[in-house]
């Protein structure tokens, strides 16, 4: 179960969506609280999505503090750690899925760092229609070497 946690942020930093796809429930949802924005929630789909835009990860984050406490198949992992770019705590809410721990709710406090160049960081919003809130189409995600499929 700890391994899982701790897998989840590696494929994360690396955008490595093979990974992130097996160790996430098809029903995950994510809730970030960014300090200098408001409250987001994102489905796995839109997750995914702000990572293959290089919105989100890419960092190399180190694992802090991690304590899980665990009930049959459900479990709740605390999650500490830093990056470059940001500091994070995290709650994780995991399920044993046949057989398998996979990640099916995150709380995310997501603490962004400023810029070593003093730019202003990127906003998770430049990506949404700001209309309808929505996502493009995956046709749209920008090509990337990072990006993995």
């Amino acid at each position: 179960m700890r391994q899982t946690a701790t897998e989840y942020l590696s494929a994360v930093d690396v955008r490595d969506m093979d990974k992130l796809d097996a160790l996430l429930h098809p029903q995950f949802r994510i809730v970030v609280e960014r300090r200098d924005e408001e409250l987001q929630l994102l489905s796995k789909a839109e997750f995914l999505w702000l990572i293959l835009a290089e919105e989100l990860g890419g960092d190399a984050r180190s694992v802090d503090e991690v304590s899980v406490e665990v009930s049959g198949n459900r479990a709740l992992a605390y999650v500490r750690y830093e990056g470059h770019l940001a500091k994070f705590d995290a709650m994780q809410t995991l399920i044993r899925d046949g057989g398998r721990w996979k990640l099916i709710h995150a709380l995310v406090w997501y603490d962004p760092k400023s810029s070593p160049t003093g730019a202003p960081r990127a906003k998770w919003g430049n990506v949404l229609d700001h209309q309808t809130g929505s996502l493009p189409p995956p046709s749209q995600v920008p090509e990337s070497s990072s990006n993995k499929r």
